[in-house]
């Protein structure tokens, strides 16, 4: 998906028009229609502010990712090779990443059973 359809599948998917969309960011109508047709470029304040209107992050809008982080209630599934943990410092090996994962299932396992 280009960036510019994913501006209006965004805005489509939220049942609001470019006119309205052109309104809160006050910006006529023809040239929200130009960005979101890739026929202007998008600025840092335009995308900034359909950031806030669509609730979704910049780098979503960009194409930068395709996870939004806008909403801090949607989960993402990261895998070992996606993250980095650091602890005291340190940067936790597979030895002790497999380990965390272990002691993870196990608590769920205990909790479940209690059940």
């Amino acid at each position: 998906m280009e960036n510019r359809n994913r501006i209006r599948e965004i805005r489509k998917s939220l049942k609001m028009t470019g006119t309205a969309v052109a309104e809160q960011i006050g910006i006529s109508p023809q040239l929200y229609y130009d960005i979101e047709r890739g026929r202007r470029r998008l600025n840092s304040k335009v995308a900034g502010q359909l950031s806030d209107i669509l609730k979704v992050t910049t780098d979503y809008i960009l194409q930068k990712t395709d996870i939004n982080l806008y909403d801090p209630d949607s989960e993402i599934e990261l895998t070992s090779k996606q993250v980095k943990i650091v602890i005291d410092g340190k940067l936790v090996n597979k030895e002790e990443m497999d380990f965390i994962v272990a002691y993870i299932r196990t608590t769920r396992q205990v909790k479940e059973e209690r059940k």
